[in-house]
């Protein structure tokens, strides 16, 4: 009885460790290391199937003699008359390792991962770039056809921009001392030419959302927003005729919507050609001089901005060109100055932008 009990309880154990062994989830796709986890020869079902455990191969067409069907009682290689002549014996499985994250694996294979097919630079799209800008730049007021001011000089741009997912973000900051080429009125309306400085001051912020077709993998569409703010700071001057003149200054504050196209086209594996257009509205504009109480509100205007250059996976080149105008304003009465407006404006600005991305 005690022997009895004994071997039952070894069998019973063996029979859970071969259990154990066949109950795992193999990846991609595989039932087991050994190809199936039920070990039946294949086109064999029903009663005529018979099992061969991990580490045993067979012919399928060899059946030992008087073989009961119990596993266990599968001969081995080292059974006297086994294999039979003709037939080689096959080589046992290698014994599974033993993973630390997973199932077991076979000695001499690792489990296929897949890898990352990797992105060349220009199917990378950084998320964030510092840049620089040197521009000329141009403001012009007029009124009924006649020029009133013309200012002209550099401006120095440094700006940030940063990109996720289909957002991306710029901000700038600009300035600079532009000559300045206008007139002189007196209160009876004459009018006397002067010729002093301008210095500018400001910053610009702006969101845009992209649009990135499948079907036309070097295009990017994009609606936007954007505010520009700056400081226009006009100098004491003495006028063509020795009349002097006290400066002042002014604020300007727009906000403007656009929509636009950005195209890319590669050279070479490392760099791409790339040109960006866009256009917009100056849709709310507000402008306050120091010398009056009241501010005015040009009218809205139109804006655009092109952008062609080269560009790699860490820096880029470009030529730049934006202008922006506004409409004339309505009369607005200043408590000091009387009846004013904002005569009609525009701006032009022409340049070159050197960005280091990351």
């Amino acid at each position: 009885m005690i022997c009895r009990r004994f071997f039952l309880g070894i069998a019973i154990l063996s029979g859970c460790a071969a259990a154990q062994a066949n109950d795992y989830s193999y990846p991609y796709g595989s039932s087991s290391p050994y190809g199936s986890s039920s070990y039946g020869y294949a086109g064999q079902s029903g009663a005529g199937a018979y099992a061969v455990p991990p580490g045993r191969q067979i012919d399928p067409s060899v059946r030992p003699s008087g073989w009961s069907g119990d596993p266990a009682a599968l001969p081995s290689q080292d059974t006297p008359g086994w294999p039979p002549l003709g037939q080689a014996a096959a080589s046992p499985m290698p014994a599974p390792m033993m993973s630390s994250n997973g199932p077991p694996l076979m000695a001499d294979s690792m489990p296929i991962r897949p890898q990352d097919p990797g992105l060349t630079p220009l199917e990378k799209r950084n998320d964030s770039c510092w840049y620089t800008r040197v521009d000329y730049f141009h403001w012009n007021e007029r009124d009924s056809g006649t020029d009133l001011v013309n200012e002209s000089g550099p401006l120095i741009t440094v700006g940030y921009s940063h990109r996720f997912d289909s957002q991306r973000f710029r901000l700038e900051g600009f300035g600079g001392d532009v000559s300045y080429r206008g007139y002189l009125q007196d209160v009876n309306g004459n009018l006397e030419g002067d010729s002093s400085t301008t210095r500018y001051l400001g910053g610009r912020a702006e969101y845009e959302y992209l649009i990135e077709p499948t079907s036309w993998k070097e295009a990017t569409f994009f609606l936007g927003v954007g505010t520009r703010f700056w400081l226009r700071d006009l100098r004491d001057s003495i006028g063509d005729q020795g009349t002097q003149s006290y400066g002042y200054m002014e604020q300007w504050l727009t906000i403007y919507p656009y929509l636009g196209l950005e195209l890319r086209r590669a050279v070479t594996d490392r760099i791409e050609l790339y040109s960006t257009m866009r256009v917009g509205t100056t849709a709310v504009t507000f402008n306050h001089a120091s010398i009056m109480d009241e501010p005015v509100w040009p009218k809205t205007g139109f804006t655009g901005q092109v952008e062609m250059g080269l560009r790699g996976s860490t820096l880029s080149l470009s030529a730049y060109y934006e202008a922006m105008t506004w409409g004339r304003s309505s009369v607005v009465n200043d408590e000091y100055n009387g009846p004013v407006i904002q005569p009609q404006s525009q701006m032009y600005t022409v340049g070159g932008r050197l960005g280091f991305m990351f």
